[in-house]
């Protein structure tokens, strides 16, 4: 009887423990699943609507239609997104990418705001060493030509000893404004500096 009892007993032990455990696992996967599901925006961000308030920050293709007679814009090749990372952190964007048959048209601009200027700052400076989305392509930066907001960098962007585009990025508080035109007429340095400043000026009191 007594080694029935301590069976019986080592029986219920051992069965406690297992609910326990299956109990435990259930806690951390839970867990887990929340944490996840909490930290997704914050890592990858949430889609959110493009309002036309967001349009008028960009820097769009068609802006240099007035300097490209021939340029010919196609709707499927743009694209115009709005993510939220958080509650503090959002990005508009414009993309357009188009591989005609000598030629490459790119124009890509974004507006990024953070949580305070610490993190812009850390933005800004991954932007002045970032990959440019073109073979043998250099910056040549003009800074002479043009400054903006806390922290700038202007300048061209070269290909075989020739001018093929412009590039800006700069920094306003605790947002970040990149642009990089490829492809298009940016010869006319004065408009295009025109054109640059009346969207960082709408960037500058720009609200998501």
């Amino acid at each position: 009887m007594t080694s029935n009892s301590a069976s019986t007993s080592q029986q219920e032990h051992g069965s406690l423990w297992r609910v326990l455990a299956v109990a435990l696992s259930a806690t951390l996967v839970g867990s887990a699943v929340l944490a996840g599901f909490l930290l997704y925006p914050q890592l990858f961000g949430k889609p959110a609507a493009v309002t036309e308030r967001d349009r008028r920050v960009l820097i769009m293709t068609g802006d240099f239609e007035r300097w490209s007679p021939s340029l010919i814009i196609r709707n499927d090749k743009e694209q115009i997104t709005k993510t939220r990372y958080g509650e503090h952190e959002v990005v508009v964007a414009y993309r357009y990418d188009e591989l005609l048959d000598e030629r490459r048209i790119y124009v890509q601009s974004e507006l990024r705001l953070f949580p305070d200027s610490q993190a812009a700052a850390a933005d800004f400076r991954e932007q002045s060493s970032a990959t440019l989305p073109f073979d043998r392509v250099t910056r040549q930066p003009k800074n002479d030509q043009f400054t903006w907001g806390d922290q700038s960098e202007f300048g061209e962007l070269h290909q075989d000893g020739e001018m093929r585009g412009r590039y800006f990025h700069g920094r306003l508080r605790n947002r970040v404004y990149t642009v990089v035109i490829y492809g298009v007429n940016t010869e006319f340095s004065s408009e295009f500096a025109e054109l640059l400043t009346q969207a960082l000026d709408r960037a500058a009191v720009y609200q998501p």
